[in-house]
């Protein structure tokens, strides 16, 4: 089949995504470095060979589809740019933390964390869901794909194979069941994988959780004395209102504020 102005875009923007590497500061030692070299010596030590690796599958990817290549050539070279997209993951996670240095409130950090692993949560079973499709093609008779897809639209293909990933985290249930050797070790991974996945979830967005409700906890502890002061004196509710309404913006700017003593 021909390539698709998705799989186009993305062939160009990897290409464009590493010729901006070379030319994209980065820091060293706590320090800004613009120096070419310097960062070109730093992409080669990193990720360099990793993207050209990538970009090469890529092009061998785009010159099967346009060719006749054997099937099974190709859905080996699909499964390989699935892999290395799963490991690239690695690499959105240190562009998300280099993101979230430039947030100051607690809040917004704590929001924003239990964001990023549920995208990254939900990127790793978009990447499975493909790698499953995959899968169930290399057997074009007795897989999973010729059973139960009888041709079906690239849509219901995709959402079938995604439904299927989240049934393996426990969330609904699906008839769908692997039929070869390399299904049933793919699903023994997933089911491995799943274990990973649910305690990182639980566990991040429990402790980021635990950390709001402590940032928190000395703010609403004052704000109850308060009202509790307001109300023994019989401080009547709009003046009360007012009153907590100014010291809530008072504590805001007290926040934002930080003093040179407390920083150590």
């Amino acid at each position: 089949s021909q390539p698709t102005s998705v799989e186009i875009f993305l062939h160009v923007f990897w290409h464009v995504d590493i010729l901006m590497t070379f030319v994209t500061g980065i820091y060293c030692r706590g320090e800004l470095v613009l120096a070419p070299k310097r960062i070109a010596r730093n992409y080669a030590q990193g990720w360099l060979c990793f993207d050209v690796v990538y970009v090469a599958l890529n092009w061998a990817s785009l010159l099967g589809s346009c060719t006749r290549h054997s099937h099974q050539s190709w859905l080996v070279l699909r499964f390989c740019q699935l892999a290395l997209r799963l490991i690239r993951l690695c690499r959105l996670n240190q562009m998300a933390e280099s993101i979230k240095t430039r947030l100051s409130s607690e809040a917004l950090t704590a929001g924003t964390n239990i964001l990023q692993i549920t995208g990254q949560i939900l990127l790793v079973h978009h990447l499975l869901a493909c790698v499953w499709f995959v899968v169930g093609q290399l057997d074009e008779k007795n897989g999973w794909v010729a059973v139960y897809l009888k041709q079906p639209s690239v849509g219901y293909s995709y959402t079938t194979s995604l439904y299927w990933m989240f049934c393996q985290l426990g969330f609904g249930s699906t008839n769908i069941e692997p039929e070869t050797t390399a299904e049933r070790s793919f699903a023994l991974l997933v089911a491995f994988m799943a274990l990973g996945v649910f305690s990182t979830l639980l566990g991040t967005i429990s402790a980021t959780v635990l950390s709001l409700n402590k940032s928190m906890e000395e703010k609403r502890l004052h704000f109850r004395e308060l009202k509790q002061f307001l109300s023994h004196h019989r401080i009547s509710d709009e003046l009360s209102l007012r009153v907590c309404r100014f010291l809530e913006h008072a504590w805001a700017l007290k926040n934002e504020v930080v003093l040179e003593s407390s920083v150590q």
